[in-house]
């Protein structure tokens, strides 16, 4: 699978983990035959949605936030930075390696606050500016 779909089918994920009440088991479907995410548990996916969410809302830029499940072994570090601005509202380019059953994946997302702790999964032409 090309590094350009694999990053959208996890920028689609981490769109659902952030805005939706989706089953992570349905979002585990998603991906392809050998991507790390394929492997994740529910707990898995619960541990990475409460570590994305909080790196979006609580950490600075560039620093690392690790999340792991002791039970399964599936781990996953994520750090993010300060990228422009969507409708007036900050955003943030989150980077993110998740790992499981000796497979490391590796892709990056920007996300915007729409309204407060509500993040968006955005493009970057749709970044205020961005197209100018």
């Amino acid at each position: 699978m090309s590094g350009k779909i694999k990053s959208g089918l996890l920028a689609a994920t981490v769109a659902l983990l952030l805005c939706l009440s989706s089953t992570a088991g349905a979002v585990g479907l998603l991906f392809a035959k050998h991507s790390a995410e394929r492997y994740f548990t529910d707990d898995d996916w619960a541990l990475l949605q409460e570590t994305a969410q909080q790196l979006l809302r609580e950490v600075p830029d560039h620093e690392l936030v690790d999340w792991k499940n002791d039970k399964t072994g599936h781990s996953g570090t994520m750090w993010a930075e300060a990228f422009g601005t969507y409708e007036g509202k900050p955003c943030r380019r989150a980077y993110l390696v998740n790992r499981a059953n000796r497979r490391a994946d590796s892709s990056d997302v920007v996300t915007c606050e729409i309204k407060a702790g509500s993040w968006k999964i955005v493009s970057e032409s749709q970044l205020d500016g961005m197209d100018e």
